[in-house]
């Protein structure tokens, strides 16, 4: 097995907390770093966190109220065939959260006991904070383990400059301190830990834990172990062939101990199944998630819409890297096959990977910085970097790469403000100047989005005035797709102005064709002002639930506006197009 390298593990150990430590100050600058006691928010996060108050306080999966306390959304999921509220994510990471969970818990009991009024039901400032923190740590301990596998394979040179691309030039950069606790850190976590084990111990219990841990966290991270597996492989059977005794990989004892401890970590994950849904193995998204004989290979590389190799080319240099690897020292040596056969079998879990996520229902990942299900591979493709690191022998070569990792990082720290701040969809499509042009004028972007911003508080008062001259600012400043049309056109219509209504609400059509406000609002506002054949052209041919109702109202001459579900759907459209903009 590979070196460990311990004597040289204090500087990238240091290299990686320098690294750490200015990303954290970035992310406090953004304000990323307040209000940490009101992260547990979301479906992901808070589903992943419910098992926590359920198992340690009231010793049940029952999960509906503990749903109730920390969500304020209704629980839509229905119950399963046994008779619960379902979960649709795993139990690893609560497990892994669990002991900041219950110090937060003695925490709280303790201010109880003084006379401070705090929750001690699991849902609470308190809880929310030392769980986020604790998720963070995991993140950044991840980072820390896979310095410590790339040490025991290159040059601490090449180990610590690999895993400061992985923190700050990847996914891995966002869910240090994302915007809730979620599954990415741990599986980060428990992945660099089982390849730190299988590197130190081999193949036996500790390495067989730690590989069911990975399951545990994200199911789809089990694969990573194929890679171990293939380089083992490899080196037994180059081994058999030379008759080499010593290095014919592990015995029987070793493989058995590996096999009894992956088998303990799924157990519990197992057992939760059979609570929640009457049986040991389900896929809980439901029988449609996973189509696997389609996938959108293409889209979840290259697609704008959180494609891997598209968002972080960096990790196009890795899979090079890893190419380049399994074709290094073709020497017979078993621990050169085996190091080659890693790097193809990092590889091979690479492309399963990306098979499987083009398979989901939603191959974009939904919210993510990047393709965040990829988080869990990153210590493998570390392995490609360090790889190109180490090819660089000769110091002009060196300083272009350095030039080239400080881009990839400066590109990725780029993409993250505009993530962070709304400045692009967090689930859709970028447009090719945000992808590109817009990371040059990020001052006035940000400039943008606080009009929008300001605009929209105005529409929340219904103080006309005010939104027009900010929704006229905001137009003037903002990409079309920000709102800024909508929120000009809606302060003409509160003010009365409409005449001038017709510019922004027809610009607001345009960007939005399919969507039927805006042609409510254009045909309220020719209604008010006594064009009955404009307001009737303006509603077009769009199929919607409410246009009936507007067009009977047209064929009544009544005027369609002021109207409640209008307001409550524009309400609900700029809740999701402005509102989410800001969500720390």
């Amino acid at each position: 097995m590979i070196g460990a390298g311990r004597s040289a593990w204090s500087p990238v150990t240091l290299a990686i907390l320098f690294g750490w430590a200015c990303l954290t100050v970035l992310a406090a600058a953004q304000g990323e770093l307040a209000n940490l006691g009101d992260r547990v928010r979301g479906e992901d996060a808070v589903y992943y966190y419910v098992y926590l108050p359920s198992l340690l306080l009231d010793h049940d999966l029952d999960l509906e109220d503990d749903l109730a306390a920390v969500w304020d959304h209704p629980v839509e999921a229905g119950h399963t065939v046994a008779g619960r509220v379902g979960d649709p994510f795993s139990i690893g990471p609560a497990l892994l959260w669990s002991p900041f969970f219950l110090l937060a818990h003695v925490v709280s009991l303790t201010l109880k006991a003084v006379g401070a009024d705090v929750p001690v039901d699991g849902a609470g400032p308190i809880y929310y904070l030392m769980v986020y923190l604790g998720n963070a740590l995991y993140a950044l301990g991840g980072v820390l383990l896979t310095g410590r596998f790339l040490l025991g394979r290159f040059a601490p040179a090449a180990a610590a400059l690999s895993a400061l691309v992985v923190l700050a030039a990847t996914p891995v950069t966002f869910y240090l301190w994302s915007f809730s606790p979620m599954s990415h850190a741990v599986s980060l976590f428990a992945v660099a830990l089982f390849l730190v084990a299988w590197q130190a111990r081999g193949w036996g219990v500790v390495s067989g834990v730690a590989a069911g841990l990975t399951f545990l966290v994200r199911w789809q991270d089990v694969l990573v172990v194929l890679a171990p597996v293939i380089a083992t492989l490899a080196a037994m059977i180059r081994s058999r062939r030379e008759q080499d005794a010593d290095s014919l990989g592990p015995g029987w004892r070793e493989m058995i101990g590996f096999v009894v401890g992956f088998g303990l970590a799924p157990a519990a994950q197992l057992a939760a199944w059979a609570v929640l849904y009457g049986s040991l193995v389900t896929v809980p998204q439901g029988s449609g998630f996973i189509d696997l004989a389609h996938s959108h290979v293409l889209n979840v590389l290259f697609s704008t819409r959180h494609g891997l190799l598209s968002w972080h080319p960096v990790l196009a240099v890795a899979l090079v890297g890893l190419g380049l690897r399994t074709r290094a020292a073709r020497g017979s040596d078993p621990v050169e096959v085996s190091e080659r056969a890693l790097a193809a079998g990092a590889l091979v879990v690479f492309a399963l990977e990306v098979w499987l996520n083009g398979a989901t229902r939603d191959w974009w990942a939904g919210w993510s910085f990047g393709n965040r299900r990829f988080v869990g591979v990153l210590p493998l493709l570390a392995v490609g970097i360090a790889e190109i690191v180490r090819r660089v022998r000769v110091r002009p070569a060196a300083f272009a790469l350095a030039v080239a990792a400080a881009g990839l990082v400066v590109w990725n720290q780029l993409f993250l403000v505009q993530y962070r701040h709304g400045l692009i969809p967090r689930s859709g499509s970028p447009t090719l100047a945000e992808m590109t042009t817009d990371k040059l004028r990020l001052s006035s972007r940000l400039e943008a989005r606080d009009a929008v911003l300001v605009a929209d508080a105005a529409w929340q008062r219904r103080d006309g005035p005010a939104l027009v001259d900010a929704g006229r600012r905001a137009a003037e400043l903002a990409p079309p797709r920000w709102g800024a049309e909508a929120l000009y056109g809606l302060g003409c219509l509160l003010t009365g102005r409409w005449s001038e209504a017709e510019g922004p609400l027809g610009r607001w059509i345009a960007e939005s064709p399919d969507l039927f406000e805006p042609r409510w609002a254009l045909a309220g506002a020719r209604a008010a002002r006594g064009d009955w054949g404009g307001a009737e052209s303006a509603l077009g041919g769009l199929e919607d639930p409410d246009a009936a109702h507007v067009k009977a109202l047209l064929a009544a001459r009544q005027r369609p506006l002021p109207d409640r579900r209008f307001v409550a759907r524009v309400d609900s459209w700029l809740t999701s197009r402005v509102r989410l903009v800001d969500v720390r």
